[in-house]
Formats: C-alpha cells, sequence, structure tokens
C-alpha cells in the first residue's frame, strides 16, 4: 500500500503570490446591442477569455461634458458589457463602479471575466471607464507619466515628486490647449454620467458595486439619480465628508500600527516575529542608509534592472500588502523575512508594482483632487499621529505634491453641499475592513448612519475591499445573497471569523 506523503507547509512565497493573483485579476461574439451605446470592436490586445452564460460586447457611451450644459462637447465612455446568455434572465444589470478615481475598469474587462459568474450569473455585468479614464475620451492618462515613474527610482521620493510634478503640470497644459475643460471632472459629472449610462443599457434599474472610490461615486448616484437605483453594494468605503486623499498617510499608518499591535498580542506571532515595530523602524533607517539592490525583470525589455530599495520603496510595499486583503495576515512574516536578509518576497512585490504601472490614469486622480479634495483640505489633515518611517518615507511629501498640481489651471471646485452624508433608502449592503489602510471603518459606519435601509458587515481581517469571488467565501456570499434580495435580511456570522497570521516556517 503506497503511504501519503506528507504535504510540505506552505511558504510566505507561497501565500503571496497566490493572493497577488487573485487581487490583480480582480482589477466572442455579442449578441445585440444595448440601446444608446455605439457598438465597436472589443480590443484587448490579446485573446479574452469566455464568461459562464455571457458575451462580451464592446462600444462607447456618449456623455456631455458638462451634464448641465447638454450641448457641450460631448464625451465617450468606453464599455465593455458581459451580456447574459440566459433566456430567464434578470432584467436588471450589475454596474461595476471602480477606484482611483482613475482606474481602468472596461480596458482591462477580460482580467475580470471570472467576477462575471461570481457577482452577476444571472444578470448582465457592466464595465465602464469612467470620464478621463482608460479608453474613454477625452483620456487624462497623461503618456509618459508612468514611465517617468520608473526611471526616477534612485532618487528620493521628495526628489521623484518634483519631477512628477513638472511632467504632470505639462500634461494639464497640453490638454487646457486641446480644448479640454479640466474642471468637468469630478464625483457629480460621473454620476450623471452613470445615469445616462443605466439609460443607454436599455433598462429602468440597475445595481450598483461600487469599490473605494466607485463608493463615493455610487452614494451620489444614490444621491443624484435614486429612480434609476434597485440595490447597491458599497466596498471600502469613502465617505463623502473624508478628505481620503490627504488622510492617507494617517490611515495607513494607523492600519499598520493595528497590525503589528496585533501580532504583538498574538502568542503564535510574536513569538515568531518578536519585535517588529522596533525592527521595522531600525530596518527603515538602515534601508536609507545603504539601499538593498535587487533586479526584476523589465515588462518591455525582459531584461533585468537593478532596483535600489530604500525606505520610500520598502514602505510602498508594505502599504501595498495592506491594500490586499489576502496579503494583510503576511505582513509580520514579510518584515520579519526582509529584515533577515530574505529578499525573496520583496524581490516579487516590487516586480509586482512594477506591473501596475499604467493601469491608472494620473491626470484623472490628481484633477478629481483639484475639484473636489485639495480645496476643503485641512492642515489637521496632513497630521500623523506617531509615523512610521517607512511609510512616512514612501509618502514624503506627496500631499503638497497633490496641490500643487492644481496650481495654474482652471477647475471648477463642487459646492460644499455635495460633501454632505447622502440620505436614501435604497436597499445598500455596506462592507469594510478594520484593517482597510485608506477608508477605515470609521468611513463606513458614517455613510451607513444616514442610510435608512442598510446593513453594514465590518471584517476583522479584512483590508481594502472585502469582495471576494471564490467559492464559499463570506463576502461573495453575502453579496450573492443580497442582490438576490435586497430586502431579505442578511445573516453575517461568518464575517466575525478572525484568521491566524502567517507564522513562515524556518529555513
Amino acid at each position: 500500500m503506497n503511504k501519503t506523503k506528507p504535504r510540505k507547509k506552505p511558504s510566505i512565497k507561497h501565500f503571496i503570490v497566490i493572493a497577488i493573483a487573485i487581487w490583480a485579476a480582480m482589477v466572442s461574439a455579442s449578441h445585440g446591442k444595448a440601446a444608446g451605446m455605439t457598438e465597436s470592436e472589443c480590443n484587448f490586445g490579446a485573446p479574452f477569455p469566455p464568461a459562464k452564460n455571457h458575451t462580451l460586447q464592446c462600444g462607447y457611451v456618449e456623455v456631455p461634458a458638462d451634464h448641465a450644459d447638454p450641448k457641450s462637447t460631448p464625451y465617450k465612455l468606453h464599455v465593455a458589457l458581459y451580456k447574459s446568455t440566459l433566456t430567464n434572465k434578470k432584467a436588471d444589470p450589475i454596474i461595476v463602479l471602480n477606484g482611483g478615481p482613475g482606474q481602468r475598469t472596461a480596458s482591462i474587462a477580460p482580467a475580470a471575466s471570472y467576477m462575471v459568474e461570481a457577482l452577476a450569473p444571472e444578470r448582465d455585468l457592466v464595465f465602464f471607464d469612467q470620464r478621463g479614464v482608460g479608453a474613454s475620451q477625452p483620456s487624462l492618462d497623461c503618456p509618459g507619466f508612468w514611465d517617468k515613474a520608473t526611471e526616477l527610482q534612485s532618487l528620493s521620493m521628495t526628489e521623484q515628486n518634483q519631477q512628477m510634478l513638472n511632467h504632470l503640470q505639462q500634461c494639464f497644459t497640453d490638454l487646457e490647449k486641446a480644448g479640454v475643460n479640466l474642471g468637468t471632472f469630478n464625483t457629480l459629472q460621473s454620476a450623471d454620467d452613470v445615469a445616462l449610462l443605466i439609460e443607454a443599457l436599455g433598462t429602468e434599474k440597475a445595481n450598483l458595486y461600487g469599490v473605494s472610490y466607485g463608493s463615493r461615486l455610487a452614494q451620489e448616484v444614490m444621491r443624484r439619480h435614486p429612480e434609476k437605483l434597485r440595490s447597491v453594494v458599497l466596498d471600502a468605503v469613502v465617505s463623502t465628508r473624508a478628505n481620503y486623499i490627504q488622510n492617507r498617510e494617517s490611515t495607513v499608518t494607523q492600519s499598520l500600527r493595528t497590525i503589528l499591535q496585533r501580532c504583538e498580542a498574538d502568542q503564535a506571532c510574536n513569538t515568531a516575529h518578536p519585535n517588529l515595530s522596533t525592527r521595522l523602524e531600525n530596518l527603515a533607517e538602515r534601508l536609507d542608509k545603504e539601499p538593498l539592490n535587487i533586479k526584476v525583470a523589465d515588462l518591455k525589455t525582459g531584461q533585468a534592472l537593478d532596483v535600489p530599495v530604500n525606505a520610500a520603496t520598502f514602505g510602498g510595499t508594505l502599504t501595498l500588502m495592506q491594500y490586499t486583503t489576502p496579503l494583510v495576515l503576511n505582513i509580520p512574516a514579510y518584515i520579519d523575512a526582509t529584515d533577515k536578509g530574505d529578499l525573496e518576497v520583496l524581490t516579487i512585490l516590487v516586480q509586482y508594482t512594477q506591473s501596475m504601472v499604467g493601469l491608472s490614469s494620473v491626470g484623472m486622480q490628481f484633477a478629481f483632487a483639484c475639484n473636489e479634495q485639495i480645496p476643503f483640505s485641512k492642515p489637521e489633515d496632513l497630521q500623523v499621529d506617531r509615523p512610521i518611517k517607512a511609510i512616512q518615507a514612501s509618502f514624503a511629501d506627496v500631499a503638497i505634491t497633490y496641490a500643487r498640481a492644481c496650481e495654474g489651471h482652471q477647475w471648477n471646485v463642487i459646492p460644499a453641499s455635495s460633501l454632505e452624508p447622502v440620505q436614501s433608502d435604497i436597499p445598500t449592503l455596506v462592507l469594510s475592513g478594520e484593517l482597510d489602510p485608506v477608508t477605515p471603518p470609521t468611513y463606513a459606519r458614517e455613510v451607513q448612519a444616514a442610510l435608512k435601509n442598510s446593513t453594514l458587515v465590518t471584517f476583522p481581517d479584512g483590508a481594502h475591499g472585502t469582495f471576494d469571488p471564490t467559492p464559499g467565501n463570506c463576502a461573495g456570499t453575502l453579496v450573492e445573497a443580497f442582490l438576490n434580495d435586497p430586502l431579505v435580511p442578511l445573516n453575517p456570522e461568518c464575517a466575525a471569523i478572525k484568521h491566524p497570521f502567517l507564522i513562515a516556517p524556518s529555513k
């Protein structure tokens, strides 16, 4: 009789690679044509995987640049529509509102094809690039920005920010010379875009799934166009009052401190990875004095690149892990391994950061900030209680850079009334993670308090975005049940389960 070989204990690298693959993905002929949508060829540069019981249709929906002036220059929103082929499909589609603001959505729809079955097995699922983003026209991609970022890696964050600021200022100048009204890129205009998109789809009502900034956009659609919505899911929730771009260094620091404190209070974690807070500070000091040199592949040429890793770069990888729910429980092991000279996971994360270049329209993110964040910023937003050196280094003076990027250009500041909480009785599921580094649970609680017909579910191990399409996953199961019938009470007991930190096996 054959004996079963014992399974090898998975390493931190094993968990990191799998978790990154899951998280990255979250970021056929067509049958019929949506009313009001101009169909175009689906061109994603490579064959795209099919989605069960769905076909993929691509096209554009025209919207006015300024909804207050229907005759203003039309913009084109790029749409990728997964159409259900079921004869008994549900009539109300689900529209995905992505984050950033500025993250491409329709442009990378095939990468999220597996979300179709998880989120909309019996419905159409709609991805679209928000105004200014990706393949929508005009685009605020600011070509060359991310290439410039790669070239400047050997400089300090302050020097990098200055160089990037110069590039961004030139981009805004070029856009204005081309006749683009930078003041039209804000949440209010985008919310009206969503209303026209719903009309173009030929449906009376739609469901929204808004994550990160997409949750802020979803709230504005709820305020301005409630008659068009059946239900709303808000994930990684942005409060209307939160100046979350200005707050990021503070919230990232708070999240990381919570993770370190939990490890210190956990006997197994603290035994395996002791004194993490002190060791992290010492590691950042060493990295600034003597940066580590690692090799990663240039994604364009395939050649090996020498990348110096200082405190800022390391802090950036920590922030990346904090954003990702499958990775937050790996952070103590990652700090421990890097401190001991094991650079395997560090190299993976730096390489992954390079692969994300170009997935966001940076001009749109800054335009949003100039139109509705920077004008309402306060000095106290920039203060960080007991900063962590690696995080502080990775942000440097980024908040000041945002403010300086706005100088010398024409913006249209949104009215202060738009910062008031959205009052609504639309059925809403609110999802939040206690370890979210950018939209902490306080934001979700504030939003949910003004929504009369809502349920708040908080995940103790959740990071930035809790929905996971893996079969049997708690958040995915709750979202599925909610969308099936938003009026039936949910049982969120599964969300209360805490998972242990990953303890890296000794080598």
